[in-house]
């Protein structure tokens, strides 16, 4: 938004300043709603000074920078369209690529680099730009709702009273570093989508199709065609009827074929799967020194960790989570074209903005799939995923897959996997209608969620029972001659009832348990997986009976495992792959 400044330099009506409101840095101007041009750039002058001086505070620099975050969000609703990429550019400073509104303005009241000839300089600009200017859409997004203007910003004044109101924001949502994450949590959901030119992708579908066919054309002049077809139990289909379907009919149909690269496949397959494992917050703070008794103190998330083991398996478990659900996976396609030699992980910002662009599995077929070395990182590999058939030209090309990096923690924060001991004590043969009976309970279990009420699992007489509250299911268990019951977290359940129902599966799901366990097994044509579920007691308490921490083996090229943690930042887009991970300022 632009707010429309006068030409009159004449000083108009100004809101009284009030008293202390517990601002870090106090000269900040008195003005109104309505600013003539003088006014906007005395506040753009001042804004710079918060900037320049926010990092110097010690006690108070908490207080800082978020009235720093405050001040650049009201100051970029002053100016006009491209004014700070003309000023960057003036500045000698690199322009942000990035599509947040709010970069440019960071970038430069920052002075932040992000084309910087040193690379090192370069990654640390980059890395702070994208949390401030991530925190900074969030505070935006947020004060629309709270007071909204007429065309689209904010209703605010522009003196101490509107930034104190902005910072109040900021506290209410858990400080800078949370409105960061929530932001590229948001947005590699849907901002990070890349669109795509349907007659494009159309044209694509039809390449691809008919080099489905191979030399089945000869090399003549063979055309691609639809028909209704028989087929029998023995010989060939006999087509009935060529079928001239309409243009406009072609994409459905080239949709039908799964088109798509075995390994696109996979990867969305395993971002699917993951999604019965629970990303919970944890009770480990974001900003280190904050009052851990404090509930407003952010906390960090236990992320989904994908990880590659040297036997060619993978699991998906999570990081700063004793116990959660933990998926095996025995994948049936090579994603690195080389051995696993040690354990090695999607780097989560690039995996979720993958996820995103995979979800729609009728987009699938719009995206290459290469793997490259790491670049100038410390990674081991890097999958590349682009499209020719982008809506707009810049995002042609454009790679949304993810470096492959170590598996590696400063603070022994490694992700989860299941004991080489566990030994389940019963079993069943295949579950037909599992899947079916399980989602038919998700409602009550969402329902009585609030009341702590787990699910039971209940192996008896060849059948296994599912319980929660007063509704039971059940499926014919065969082969299942012992009897337990196994109380599972609702959470656990919904995600993976929910999960398993939109996987492409092959034949019947079999499940083993003890006390402590429930694992169901399953294939797909692209892989065979484990999905494991702990026991809970009372108060929903998980079991982490069988549950272990990983054990790193080091790639034997990269030589000893990196010294830095997954800190909160590795949640957030960065234009600069080799950003490091320092501990984010206190703010």
């Amino acid at each position: 938004m632009v707010i429309a400044v006068s030409a009159n330099l004449a000083p108009t009506e100004t809101s009284p300043a009030p008293n202390d409101l517990g601002l870090a840095f106090k000269d900040v101007p008195a003005f109104g709603k309505s600013l003539n041009a003088s006014q906007a750039i005395t506040w753009r002058q001042k804004t710079q000074e918060c900037a320049g001086t926010a990092t110097d505070f010690a006690a108070k620099k908490r207080v800082a920078v978020r009235q720093l975050v405050a001040m650049v969000v009201m100051d970029a609703q002053l100016a006009p369209a491209g004014f700070f990429e003309g000023e960057l550019k003036n500045a000698g400073l690199g322009i942000p690529r990035s599509k947040n509104p709010l970069a440019a303005a960071f970038a430069y009241h920052l002075k932040l680099d992000v084309a910087n000839a040193d690379k090192k300089k370069k990654a640390d600009d980059s890395k702070a730009l994208n949390r401030y200017a991530s925190a900074g859409a969030r505070l935006l997004e947020l004060a629309r709702k709270a007071m909204p203007a007429q065309d689209g910003g904010i209703d605010i004044t522009y003196d101490s009273a509107g930034v104190t109101m902005l910072m109040d924001i900021i506290e209410s949502e858990g400080g800078v570093n949370k409105m960061a994450l929530d932001s590229s949590a948001d947005s590699s959901e849907h901002a990070e989508v890349i669109p795509l030119s349907s007659d494009a992708h159309t044209i694509r579908q039809s390449a691809m199709a008919k080099s489905l066919l191979g030399g089945a054309l000869g090399g003549g002049s063979g055309s691609l065609i639809f028909a209704l077809a028989v087929q029998s139990d023995v010989g060939e289909p006999k087509i009935a009827r060529a079928l001239d379907l309409p243009s406009e009919a072609l994409p459905f149909v080239y949709s039908a074929l799964d088109l798509a690269d075995d390994r696109i496949k996979f990867l969305a397959e395993l971002f699917e799967v993951g999604e019965a494992l629970v990303e919970e917050k944890t009770s480990v703070l974001v900003n280190h020194d904050d009052d851990p008794n404090d509930s407003a103190s952010p906390r960090r998330l236990a992320s989904r960790q994908f990880v590659f083991h040297p036997d060619g398996k993978m699991t998906i478990s999570p990081i700063l989570n004793p116990s959660s659900v933990i998926i095996k996976v025995a994948p049936s396609v090579e994603l690195l074209d080389e051995p696993i030699q040690g354990h090695a992980r999607f780097q989560t910002y690039g995996r979720r903005r993958a996820a995103a662009n995979l979800k729609d599995r009728k987009r699938r077929d719009a995206f290459d799939f290469e793997v490259t070395g790491p670049g100038d990182t410390e990674g081991i590999k890097r999958i590349k995923l682009t499209t020719s058939v982008a809506k707009d030209e810049q995002d042609r090309g454009v790679d949304v897959g993810m470096l492959i990096e170590q598996v590696r923690s400063r603070t022994n924060n490694f992700p989860t996997m299941i004991s080489d001991s566990f030994k389940p004590t019963t079993q069943t043969g295949g579950l037909f209608g599992l899947i079916d009976k399980m989602v038919e309970v998700v409602p009550t279990v969402k329902k009585f969620r609030k009341d702590d009420a787990p699910v039971a699992l209940t192996l008896a007489a060849q059948s296994l029972a599912i319980a929660c509250h007063k509704k039971i299911v059940s499926v014919p268990a065969p082969s299942a001659h012992a009897s337990g019951t196994v109380d599972v977290h609702p959470d656990d359940f919904i995600a993976v009832a929910e999960a398993l129902s939109r996987l492409p599966l092959k034949g019947a799901i079999s499940a083993s348990m003890d006390e402590h366990m429930v694992v169901f097994r399953f294939t797909t044509a692209l892989a065979g997986y484990e999905v494991y579920l702990p026991s809970v007691s009372d108060k929903l308490h998980r079991s982490n009976r069988h549950i272990v921490k990983m054990s790193p083996v080091t790639w034997p090229r990269i030589g000893e495992p990196l010294t830095n943690d997954e800190s909160p930042d590795s949640e957030l887009p960065s234009d600069s792959t080799q950003a490091n991970n320092d501990e984010l300022p206190n703010v």
